[in-house]
């Protein structure tokens, strides 16, 4: 199972377009689908839209290759957890409660 190619040309295009001809010139020897295909396969399981949107807002000066993509996309911060309540009448578990007692002490000795 790999990415949908439709994913990688949109990927590639972007970077081609940030880096220009120095993008380009990284698989001037390589069959470009054979390349898309790999990294299709490679980046099967490192992210979601949002780890991929985060790593292209985090480019580095020069165009990354297959490794240095993949730990950019393993840089992106993990998504913010919502909390949902427990149910009216529910008792909430003590480790649950333990931390958000943590939480208060902490933001209250900050204000």
């Amino acid at each position: 199972m790999s990415l949908d190619m439709q994913i990688i040309d949109r990927l590639f295009l972007r970077l081609s377009n940030t880096y220009g001809s120095y993008w380009d010139s990284m698989w001037s020897l390589n069959d470009i689908n054979e390349v898309k295909e790999l990294w299709a396969y490679e980046l099967r399981f490192h992210g979601n839209k949002e780890n991929f949107k985060w790593a292209l807002e985090h480019l580095p000066e020069r165009p990354p290759n297959l490794i240095q993509f993949k730990k950019l996309l393993s840089e992106a911060p993990p998504p913010p957890q919502k909390y949902i309540p427990p149910a009216p009448g529910v008792p909430m578990p003590p480790e649950i409660k333990e931390k958000i007692d943590v939480l208060r002490r902490q933001f209250t000795r900050q204000v």
